[in-house]
Parts: structure tokens; sequence; C-alpha cells
């Protein structure tokens, strides 16, 4: 419920900031609607003619299975990562009631693999973190949405402006929660 509240309240606030550039078509939209054919599909494949009867279903089908082979390539790294390093340590490396908990919190709440968020839980419930702490993690964690990120977005700068935010809103978010409760 915390991260629900703490979604909304901060979107909300984004969107009041950044109005006026949320009402506005970004440039590259503009220029791929002015400048593609009719017959453009995804990633401005070219359906026209014969060719592209059956693009429109196999181009997606590809593109899914690439996504699919990296996030489960991914999500078995981290799993053997997370297995090497195990939860003791990784409550060590999360700064035991220190201020700056909620910012490692949310870095491993990064991880875009399920394991992260129950080693974040698992690690409150055995007063290894804070309630602000555990918060702070979990709202970084956006699951495989992250890899989805990382792979399709061209925008590298955009990436990791959206993964800062992420960080930032959900560190300021478990600081407040754990200066409040502390």
């Amino acid at each position: 419920m915390t991260k629900l509240i703490i979604g909304v309240v901060v979107g909300y606030a984004i969107d009041l900031l950044a109005g006026s550039l949320s009402r506005r078509k970004p440039e590259h939209v503009h220029q791929i609607l002015v400048n593609s054919p009719h017959d453009a599909g995804c990633c401005n494949h070219d359906l026209s003619g014969t060719i592209g009867k059956w693009q429109w279903l196999t181009n997606p089908l590809i593109h899914t299975a690439k996504i699919f082979l990296f996030i489960v390539a991914v999500t078995f790294a981290i799993n053997v990562l997370i297995a090497f390093v195990g939860e003791e340590n990784l409550g060590r490396v999360l700064l035991k009631q220190h201020l700056l908990q909620p910012f490692m919190a949310a870095l491993i709440g990064l991880v875009p693999n399920c394991a992260a968020s129950v080693a974040i839980a698992e690690l409150f419930l055995k007063g290894g973190l804070s309630y602000g702490s555990a918060i702070a993690g979990l709202c970084s964690s956006a699951g495989l949405g992250i890899l989805v990120l990382l792979k399709e977005n061209r925008d590298r700068r955009d990436s990791i402006r959206i993964l800062f935010l992420l960080v930032a809103i959900s560190t300021l978010a478990g600081i407040a929660i754990q200066l409040l409760y502390g």
C-alpha cells in the first residue's frame, strides 16, 4: 500500500512539474509520424508488398523471442550471483540501521528479479532493514521492466535518467519514512 501511495503522489507531482512538457508530443514521434510510410511496422519494418504479408506476425514474434532470451539469461546470472553472495552478506552490505541504508536498499531493489525483493522483505522481517529501507528497496524494484527498458530504449541517456529518478525517489521516500518512524 505504501508503494502505491508513493507512486501515485510522485507520479502526479512529476506530471504537475512537467505539465507543459508532457502535453506536447516528443519531436521524434512527430518526425516518425510525418516521415514514415503508411505501411511501416514496428521498428520501421516495411510491410508493403508481398514480402510484408507475414511480417506483421513474424517481426513481433522475433522481438518477443529476443527479449525473452535476454530476460532468461540475465535472470539466470542474477540468481547465480545471489546464491553465491547469500542473504547474510547482503545484510552487511546494506549498512544495518544507517541513514544511507535506504540508498543501498534502493540499489539492491534495481536488480531485475523477484529474488531481490524477497531478500529485502526477509531482511526486513529478520530486523536487518528498517521499514524505510525496505520501502526504498521495494519502490525501486520494477521487476523485468528495467531489463526491457535497458534493452529496448535506444536513448541510453534517457534510460539512465529514468533509473536515476527511480533510485532518487525511492531513496528519498525511504529516508523520509525512516526519519518519521525511526
